[in-house]
């Protein structure tokens, strides 16, 4: 059905009559460059809320009319999370009348780049994607999303492998810097440690980036949590909120720790006083998951028999959401890894990363922020050096907070790098104070 007043609610979002605020330029935008060019597929935006999932389509839209290639009409953005929708969203076709609207006021005909923000909110969108993939329409269509959740029904079988996922992560550090201080070509170590420490404290949620004081910072933070609590795990999978709360509590508890069914079923019972099955356990903890807010790590074994029998660890894919509830931080750049484990042998020597291909193990991370403690300095690297020999892995790293050296014991080099530098990749944004 042909609706004005759709596209009266979304004009002025679009391109069609006026620029559009695209944020501050993600180093993504290259990346998904690549995707666009694959030919006759979705692409799926996922990532946690305020990850910057808009700004980034709009940037990409934004560089094909910048570039020509494409008209600014040849454009259409809808956010479905636009409360202006909320009558509209559970008519039984709306995706299409969408559509059809634009196709009808806008572009007849032309080629188009479609973004759909939040589709899952609309019922019955997948049966109307469906139509329009069986119809050929001539278009290139982009979806977002925060939860992993609509990629894993029925809809992406029945794309038939012409759907694609990019995963969006908060900003990285590298990206971090140059928004911090894009008018500097270098930094000095007390800036680069200042801006190091916001990051860690803060972490890399556009929104939150742009905040000016230390509390605006905080109070945006706890209001994306409390949205992904309620709005992406409690609502999007029809769970008791208040138990949501709880686990999640009990989760950034648990930050570069074990988890397990067992314990965290425990721990409720403790809390709530109520009796939850291990099955329920396990649903609150995908649903978290496919959240984008955790992120859980396996233990690395050659059997997979057995490395389900191991708890995993869980890390928050956000350090400044951490912080907001919590006093902790997690390592944001390892968590978007997608072939990343930890290995502990019997005697209970650990390393705390490992990254692998498949079974061949690539590289093996240890964190230390001591490590110039010689009773920890030993611990980590005994630990290491274990793990090199069983896996057979010469690639040996230690996280360290400011500490940098390259140190070779036992034959094997193990290279210590400080946490600013591996964010960076080794990338120069600093000189050495003099």
């Amino acid at each position: 059905m042909i609706r004005k007043e759709v596209i009266d609610i979304i004009s002025d979002l679009n391109f069609w009559y006026r620029n559009q605020e695209i944020g501050f330029k993600r180093n993504e935008l290259s990346e998904f460059l690549k995707f666009y060019s694959l030919k006759d597929l979705i692409i799926f935006i996922l990532g946690m809320r305020r990850v910057g999932k808009t700004f980034l389509s709009k940037q990409f839209l934004a560089y094909l009319i910048n570039k020509k290639e494409i008209l600014p009409e040849e454009t259409l953005y809808v956010n479905f999370e636009d409360p202006a929708f909320e009558r509209f969203l559970s008519l039984p076709d709306f995706l299409g009348d969408v559509y059809e609207s634009y196709r009808y006021y806008i572009n007849k005909d032309k080629f188009c780049v479609i973004v759909f923000d939040e589709i899952h909110r609309v019922k019955n969108w997948e049966k109307s994607l469906r139509i329009m993939l069986e119809k050929r329409e001539n278009a290139k269509i982009i979806i977002t999303g925060s939860t992993s959740k609509m990629t894993k029904g029925k809809i992406f079988k029945t794309l038939a492998g012409r759907g694609t996922k990019f995963i969006l992560y908060p900003v990285d550090f590298c990206n971090f810097l140059k928004i911090k201080d894009s008018h500097k070509k270098f930094l000095s170590e007390k800036e680069m440690e200042k801006i190091l420490r916001e990051y860690l404290e803060f972490g890399g949620i556009p929104l939150v980036i742009i905040q000016k004081g230390r509390l605006e910072k905080k109070l945006v933070l706890k209001e994306i949590y409390e949205q992904i609590l309620i709005r992406d795990v409690a609502l999007e999978y029809d769970f008791d909120e208040e138990l949501v709360r709880k686990i999640g509590y009990l989760l950034l508890n648990s930050t570069a720790k074990y988890v397990s069914v067992r314990k965290l079923r425990n721990s409720v019972k403790s809390i709530m006083h109520i009796d939850i099955s291990p099955t329920t356990i396990n649903k609150y903890l995908k649903a978290f998951e496919d959240s984008f807010l955790f992120h859980f790590i396996p233990i690395f074994s050659y059997s997979i028999k057995s490395a389900f029998q191991y708890p995993k660890k869980c890390y928050v894919n956000d350090t400044g959401l951490a912080n907001s509830v919590l006093n902790d931080f997690s390592l944001g750049k390892l968590t978007s890894l997608q072939e990343l484990c930890y290995w502990k042998d019997a005697s209970g020597k650990e390393v705390d990363f490992l990254i692998k291909e498949g079974l061949k193990v690539k590289q093996l991370i240890q964190v230390c922020y001591d490590i110039e403690n010689t009773e920890v300095k030993t611990r980590e690297i005994k630990s290491l050096l274990k793990a090199s020999r069983e896996l057979n892995c010469k690639n040996l790293v230690i996280i360290t907070w400011n500490f940098e050296k390259e140190e070779k014991i036992e034959d094997k080099k193990i290279k210590l790098i400080p946490l600013g530098n591996w964010l960076l990749e080794n990338k120069k944004y600093y000189k050495p104070d003099v």
